[in-house]
């Protein structure tokens, strides 16, 4: 397991002290072309603090999840479910593709490429809405919503439901100080390796997880799943405070304050050595 773990779930110290070096070095030709446009748009992502904005610089940043969190849980769960629904095999882009001259490619790939492609996107969002708003929960003492949407996760089919489902436990282990799982059957369905709960940051959970969890599941996209790829950052500050950080583009959400009359202040940035190390973290897992 220690090996699995090294290889698929967590990072060698060597990587993680060569990984600014690495990040300098020469791309392979194929991968020159995109490089310099990834680069450009990285350069401006930044976290911002969450849970230090106030409900209007909340409302302008993320409309989405404004709305969200003041839902009922059985209606959020309809509306992440609708964006799901919303996937359909009849795509603009594979109607332009064939104007394009792309048609000997889209047949080799099949016909149902396009509505796969569309579904990866579709899915995506939702689960980056439903970790999200677990984690807004988590982070602004909302457990009992926390605790109802993981337990409506376990009954859903699609399969990333349930890592959802394990993601509300590891929250509530970190964030809600009397939880241990044991009552509501949570730490019994919680299937994965403790492991995950340290490269989280998560010290609470950890030790929650060791003491009421016999999980050992060491799974390839988990850290992707629970991150959102990245966007949130649950964590505690120096007082041992909840945070919540959202990565965002900084200009951007400068200027989205800035023609509403808003301002954030600078100490709501975090260092982008933290944003850093998170997306390392999702690309080597």
């Amino acid at each position: 397991m220690a090996l699995a773990w090294g290889l698929r779930g967590g990072l060698y110290e060597e990587e993680h002290e060569s990984h600014a070096q690495a990040d300098n070095q020469q791309p392979p030709p194929n991968e020159r072309i995109d490089r310099p446009s990834l680069a450009s748009i990285k350069k401006e992502w930044a976290y911002l603090d969450f849970t230090g904005l106030d409900s209007d610089q909340r409302r302008v940043l993320f409309p989405v999840l404004f709305a969200l969190s003041e839902l009922p849980v059985v209606e959020l769960i309809k509306l992440c479910q609708r964006v799901s629904d919303s996937a359909s095999s009849d795509l603009a882009v594979y109607a332009t593709a064939r104007q394009d001259g792309l048609a000997k490619i889209l047949e080799i790939l099949g016909d149902d490429f396009p509505k796969a492609w569309e579904q990866r996107a579709i899915y995506s969002i939702e689960r980056q809405m439903l970790v999200s708003i677990s984690a807004v929960f988590a982070t602004t003492g909302q457990f009992g919503k926390l605790g109802e949407l993981g337990s409506r996760m376990k009954t859903p089919t699609e399969a990333y439901y349930m890592g959802i489902h394990s993601y509300t436990t590891l929250l509530r282990w970190e964030f809600d100080e009397s939880y241990t799982g044991k009552n509501d059957g949570m730490a019994e369905d919680f299937v994965y390796d403790c492991g995950y709960a340290e490269q989280l940051g998560f010290e609470n959970a950890k030790q929650k997880c060791l003491q009421y969890s016999t999980g050992s599941r060491v799974m390839s996209d988990s850290m992707d799943l629970w991150t959102a790829r990245g966007f949130v950052y649950p964590y505690r500050d120096d007082s041992d405070r909840p945070n919540l950080a959202i990565r965002v583009h900084r200009s951007t959400a400068e200027k989205l304050l800035q023609d509403q009359g808003l301002k954030g202040e600078e100490s709501l940035w975090l260092d982008p050595n933290v944003l850093d190390d998170q997306l390392y973290l999702i690309q080597y897992q």
